[in-house]
Parts: structure tokens; sequence; C-alpha cells
């Protein structure tokens, strides 16, 4: 990651706020999912020893970041995978992924 490539979190009066810079779509995508997992987990060391394969259909480029927050979401709440990082490749209308991160880490996910 360079200085072309960040997140950080933005004081927000309704709570949690994040904003995250990249050179390229892909890139920012990874970074997005990057910032959820670190707040998810409260910043906690995480361990490659797992992959996954994603794919996305979405209507435009805001409902491709959604679905794909989304999904983050659902492997790592549901499945208890929390990425480091990912391949993404852009399609017209949705994305593929191939994901790393470490497979069950349920325990590593602050709720409070």
């Amino acid at each position: 990651m360079d200085a072309l490539t960040g997140h950080c979190q933005v004081e927000h009066p309704a709570g949690l706020r994040l904003r995250f810079w990249a050179p390229s779509e892909a890139e920012l995508l990874e970074e997005a999912a990057r910032a959820l997992i670190e707040v998810m987990t409260e910043s906690a060391a995480l361990t490659a020893d797992g992959e996954q394969r994603v794919r996305i259909d979405a209507l435009d480029d805001g409902d491709r970041l959604v679905r794909w927050l989304n999904e983050v979401l659902v492997l790592a709440t549901l499945d208890g995978f929390l990425l480091t990082d990912a391949k993404i490749r852009l399609h017209a209308l949705g994305l593929t992924a191939e994901l790393r991160g470490q497979t069950q880490a349920t325990a590593l996910i602050r709720t409070e």
C-alpha cells in the first residue's frame, strides 16, 4: 500500500463514517473492505490462512461498492472469514474476486 491508497475514520453525528481512496476502482474496493474489517475487529492482527472466490452482479459502480461490502460482511459474520487482501477484476456490471483471509475468525469480530 502507498500514499495513494488508504482509509480513515471521520467523525460523524450518526456514528461511523469511513473515507477511503485509491488510484483505481478495484483498489478502492479492496481498501474499503480492509477499512470495514479493521473497524469490525478493532484492528486485530489477522493471518491469512484461507481463500474464497466471489462473484457479484451490480447495477452500477455505486451498487457494486454496496454489494461488495455486503459480501465482505456476510463472509465475516456468517462464515468467520476475515478478508486480508483481494485480487479484484471488474466487469461492466459486477466483479469477480479472489480473496485471502483468516478463517474461523468469528471471535475476532467486536460487537460492543
